[in-house]
């Protein structure tokens, strides 16, 4: 719950700083079921895309993610414990390079009951950490 919160707090107060609006382009899910590890395939981006990586699972470890993702490494923003901090949620961004259409982003070694969503936003900040104005919910 605290990582949509976030998301919606990020689109309420994104810096524009002169930019033009941030707009939503996509999203994608991966880990939906009972696992301990998930697989999404990104959708079609641009550079300079943000690619936010939010996860869920219960244990507080933060795993492994990797994949064919061939973007800037992911960027832990938040990392929010509840259900007595037996459970984590986390929240990474990257900013796209190109087209990383039908590319992966995997995580591993998480515990039972995990689930995954990459959303992509265009038109924010061209550089520097376009989260640095989000207000964490939760």
């Amino acid at each position: 719950m605290t990582v949509v919160l976030l998301l919606i707090a990020l689109l309420l107060g994104w810096p524009w700083a002169g930019e033009g609006a941030v707009t939503f382009i996509t999203n994608a899910l991966g880990g939906t079921t009972t696992t301990t590890s998930f697989t999404i395939t990104l959708p079609a981006t641009q550079a300079n895309d943000i690619i936010v990586l939010e996860y869920t699972h219960r244990g507080t470890t933060d795993g492994t993610i990797g994949g064919t993702y061939t973007g800037p490494a992911f960027t832990e923003k938040h990392d929010q414990l509840y259900a007595t901090s037996t459970f984590s949620g986390k929240t990474l961004w990257s900013r796209a390079t190109g087209n990383h259409d039908t590319q992966t982003v995997t995580g591993s070694s998480l515990t039972n009951s995990c689930a995954a969503i990459i959303t992509i936003y265009r038109g924010a900040l061209a550089s520097g950490d376009p989260l640095a104005d989000a207000t964490i919910v939760g």
